[in-house]
């Protein structure tokens, strides 16, 4: 079987995203789960398990499921996928053939280039925080790596069963390839102890979202005695919700979200973003930032009318009925008719804004 293949020099400056062999083979042991229908009863339970001990392994292909939705190809590392077992390999060769999941050739001058100062900054990590137990982060050994390509055409940092090393490494290409990186969460220690950050135009949106949406909103249902959280991160609460309603699977809805015109629109606004957000022009990364403070804006107006199609679908305003010449005077008898809200609807709406505040339905 051959798996599909992109030219490194053709994944730049698109909506991609790149992902560990890792993610691949966690979301094809579970693919039979995805492909079930789901009922509103089902989801319910889903919904349960995810907020407690996830018993059915859900929260693992959460970041898969999203990044697909928000992205337009998945890439990943042909040698990382080299160095598995055929058995392992050929899971992630037949997801490619249901996935838009390319495989590419990293330039060996950038392995070389990359061993040198992943290297330098590994020992540089241990010297300056020496509390971290560096050696205890290890990864991908139940692999059972095979010798499949030369030390000399790879360097050393080719094998993923590596840890520091290679998240950094995962990094590095990231920075170079000015795209994102959805890593296996056996990695989270890792990422977090190295405290490292990618210019990441979704995890931008998500941060914002929870910060200037989610958390406000939560804390005034609190100040109400009504408890609502987001501990299931939001688009997936709507994949597993749309699924529910329609009956049908999480892959089925993960296809019919990522082709829809709103979703479309959202995958070139981000493009946008992470363009702006990852070049060195001052200006380019104030128009960025102008991009995301949009969503600042518009939060402020769902919480305040606690309504999230507001300033989406139209516009909520209050109408003075007393004001209204000739007739306002009789409304101004009555206190209860003073005034009213009126929606002004929105003639050229904003898809992509649509499409996040879907999230929230």
């Amino acid at each position: 079987m051959m798996q599909k293949s992109i030219d490194f020099k053709n994944i730049f400056n698109e909506n991609n995203a790149f992902v560990d062999t890792s993610s691949l083979i966690e979301f094809s042991n579970i693919q039979n789960t995805l492909n079930c229908p789901l009922n509103d009863t089902i989801v319910r339970e889903l919904k349960r398990t995810l907020n407690g001990n996830d018993e059915y392994g859900l929260r693992k292909i959460i970041p898969f499921v999203e990044r697909w939705i928000v992205h337009d190809k998945f890439i990943y590392d042909e040698i990382a996928l080299q160095c598995l077992e055929p058995e392992k390999r050929n899971k992630i060769v037949n997801l490619s053939k249901q996935f838009p999941l390319f495989s590419t050739q990293i330039p060996n001058d950038i392995y070389r280039h990359s061993e040198t100062i992943i290297m330098h900054t590994s020992h540089w990590l241990a010297k300056v925080d020496n509390k971290t137990e560096w050696n205890r982060f290890g990864f991908g050994v139940e692999k059972n790596y095979q010798d499949m390509r030369s030390k000399e055409a790879y360097s050393s940092i080719s094998r993923s069963d590596l840890g520091v090393e290679r998240t950094i490494f995962y990094y590095e290409v990231g920075a170079m390839c000015r795209l994102p990186i959805i890593f296996h969460p056996n990695r989270n220690l890792e990422i977090k102890a190295i405290n490292s950050a990618m210019i990441d135009a979704y995890n931008i949106i998500k941060r914002e979202l929870e910060d200037k949406f989610e958390k406000p909103i939560a804390n005034k249902f609190l100040s109400e005695g009504l408890d609502i959280n987001f501990n299931i991160p939001a688009l997936f609460n709507y994949v597993l919700t749309i699924s529910g309603n329609k009956n049908q699977s999480i892959l089925q809805t993960m296809s019919d979200l990522k082709y829809s015109s709103e979703a479309i629109a959202f995958r070139k606004w981000l493009l946008e973003i992470q363009y702006y957000l990852s070049s060195e022009s001052m200006n380019h990364q104030m128009e960025g930032l102008k991009m995301v403070t949009e969503l600042e804006k518009i939060s402020t107006q769902w919480i305040e009318s606690l309504d999230t199609k507001n300033g989406v679908l139209y516009q909520k305003r209050k109408l003075n009925l007393s004001k209204i010449p000739r007739i306002g005077s009789l409304f101004g008898l009555f206190d209860t008719f003073d005034t009213i809200e009126i929606s002004d609807y929105i003639l050229n709406k904003k898809e992509y804004l649509i499409f996040l505040s879907n999230w929230y339905d």
